[in-house]
């Protein structure tokens, strides 16, 4: 319906008393023609808005229980093809998680521009409940937003065709920053001055358009901010404003927040993506973006399917390890590259299943890592370890044996040494010579290795040491 200075009534016409505005009971909501919320008051979001829900960008559909959208419908399309007439409809609305049920009454009327066409839905609702059934107003005609918005915390004005100002209150003068007791003075000279604001550029491109226009301004002398809706009808425009002062202070400290993350993530070596469950790209950092272009010539977008950045080399552990990780446990793979010159690289392959602060999946992180300076490092180990085996051998089998014949040499000379010829004596002297030697190469095999060993742990120190 055209926004005009109209009364609501009940069904006898009579004029709602001004108490029930100012009571609070009132819930007013507006939508555009596919039904997401443009607006709604204060009243509304304290009681169905929880503190971790947003009904920004929402539909009116999706806060109403199944069983009623039907009635939701029927009742906004009744308004559509009766611009003139408003539609009453019960609706059962959820609370919070949707565990408990609300009973209210709506009279839904269309929002029309200056043409007469429709250009959205108005209604206002109550709490059956709350208010007394002896009233008996069934139906509200001619609904005036001004007058239900005139002693709300939000803020509200009207102008005329000519953009003078007809109507405001002191909300709304607080928000606009100019003094309640002149505000048409005030007002009408800053539009005449062509005062370049995101409040005044929507309601002259709401003129314009002929269509409601939703903007965000801020008063930095007072810390303020708050969003807005201009919608024409058929005396002039009405703007509805709203303190989302807190809301977007929160939103500058999160992007702050994830400026300083970005920040860390792309300080990292690492190749970092946050994939959902159905292979959509959520996120990446810097890594991630120059490897995948550089591999697959193609780049990384938010919202695009990941899929197309996964190699046939990869493909099967790829699914395997995403799979293990949506069900809540952390995978991983390892990956060599053999490259043209003949040199190799490794790469690690992780998976983490990533939750919301309600503990809710939100997807997978996948996380690339180069491994090849780890891995080379642990084939030097391995091949050390191999060497002290050896030197273990020579040392338990190979030494042992000319040990065993020079210390049995020595037994006979020391105990039969009277009972020998001197031939003899010479023969177990040289054969005592022979199996020292024997036992010196052995030796010196194990010192060679040795001293090895102890060169590639000193190189591998002073290595840290420059590093460091």
């Amino acid at each position: 319906m055209s926004i005009k200075d109209k009364n609501i009534s009940d069904e006898n016409n009579h004029p709602l008393p001004d108490w029930i505005f100012n009571s609070g009971l009132f819930y007013v909501v507006i939508t555009d023609m596919e039904g997401k919320y443009l607006y709604v008051n204060d009243f509304f979001i304290k009681k169905f808005q929880s503190v971790d829900t947003d009904i920004t960008n929402k539909y009116f559909t999706e806060t109403v229980i199944a069983e009623d959208i039907e009635s939701a419908i029927e009742a906004a399309t009744k308004c559509i093809q009766n611009p003139s007439q408003s539609f009453e409809v019960d609706l059962r609305k959820p609370i919070g998680l949707g565990q408990q049920t609300f009973h209210s009454r709506w009279v839904f009327s269309s929002l029309s521009n200056q043409q007469d066409i429709p250009i959205g839905i108005f209604s206002v609702g109550y709490e059956i409940s709350s208010i007394s059934e002896t009233v008996n107003y069934k139906i509200f005609q001619k609904i005036n937003i001004f007058k239900i918005l005139k002693n709300s915390s939000d803020g509200c004005f009207h102008l005329s065709k000519n953009l003078e100002l007809k109507g405001i209150n002191k909300s709304a003068s607080k928000f606009l920053g100019i003094p309640s007791d002149n505000a048409e003075n005030v007002f009408n000279e800053r539009i005449k001055q062509k005062v370049n604001t995101p409040c005044i550029d929507a309601i002259l491109s709401s003129i314009n358009s002929d269509n409601a226009t939703l903007f965000q301004d801020n008063i930095e002398k007072l810390d303020l901010y708050y969003s807005g809706i201009a919608i024409p009808d058929n005396q002039g425009v009405s703007v509805i404003l709203r303190d989302n002062t807190r809301e977007q202070k929160s939103k500058i400290r999160l992007q702050e927040s994830e400026n300083k993350l970005k920040a860390i993530l792309d300080s990292t070596s690492d190749c970092i993506i946050l994939i959902n469950q159905d292979f959509n790209i959520i996120a990446f950092n810097k890594v991630a973006f120059d490897l995948c272009h550089g591999i697959h010539q193609n780049k990384l977008v938010i919202g695009n399917d990941f899929r197309d950045f996964i190699s046939e080399a990869i493909k099967e552990d790829f699914y395997k390890s995403f799979t293990i990780a949506i069900n809540g446990s952390i995978s991983k793979f390892e990956q060599k590259l053999t490259h043209e010159d003949g040199t190799t690289t490794w790469l690690e392959f992780v998976f983490y299943p990533v939750y919301d602060s309600n503990q809710q999946m939100i997807g997978v992180s996948k996380v690339v890592k180069d491994i090849t300076e780890s891995k080379n490092y642990l084939a030097k180990i391995q091949a050390q370890y191999e060497k002290l085996k050896e030197i273990a051998w020579v040392q338990s089998h190979e030494v042992r044996s000319p040990l065993a014949n020079i210390m049995g040499l020595i037994d006979m000379l020391k105990n039969e040494r009277l009972n020998l010829e001197e031939e003899e004596i010479e023969s177990l002297f040289n054969s005592l010579l022979c199996e020292s030697e024997k036992l010196d190469l052995k030796i010196r095999k194990i010192t060679k290795s040795t001293e090895e060993h102890i060169g590639q742990g000193s190189q591998r120190e002073s290595d840290k040491l420059t590093n460091w």
